[in-house]
């Protein structure tokens, strides 16, 4: 009789399985609050920064979360060069609703968590750019913005 390799569990199916509220995860994985926010949507982020969230998400739950037992897209598998110009994109779109926050019609509505959303989601994606593009990461961003 063959075995057949269960499938691990992903970050966000745990996430709805204990019925944590968004708040409550990001409360808990403070530090990278923007990865956690990626892992749910199933995107790659940085290994050490899965690593951070799922170990916050441990001590919360008093359960053990990590790596080998929660399935996380990481940068290494998720992210290649010929994705290079939709993550540009994606750091343009963010950084155009948080301008729009602070400028645009929507002045003074947006809170306070809402900019910092942005922002981290923005120093994410550009962890993952300059995971494939290196030292040139920066220079992409600045000239897509520019």
């Amino acid at each position: 009789m063959r075995e057949t390799k269960r499938q691990k569990a992903t970050f966000k199916e745990i996430y709805e399985q204990l019925a944590l509220s968004i708040e409550d995860l990001l409360e808990h994985s403070q530090r990278h609050s923007a990865a956690a926010r990626l892992m749910l949507e199933g995107r790659p982020v940085l290994k050490e920064y899965a690593k951070d969230v799922l170990s916050a998400l441990s001590r919360h739950t008093g359960k053990h979360y990590c790596l080998e037992n929660v399935g996380v897209k990481l940068v290494e598998e998720g992210i290649n060069p010929s994705e290079i110009p939709s993550v540009l994109s994606q750091i343009r779109t963010e950084y155009e609703a948080a301008e729009l926050g602070l400028t645009g019609l929507a002045q003074g509505t947006s809170q306070h968590k809402v900019m910092t959303a942005k922002t981290e989601r923005i120093a994410a994606l550009h962890e993952a750019l300059r995971s494939v593009a290196g030292d040139e990461a920066m220079a992409l961003v600045v000239q897509t913005l520019s």
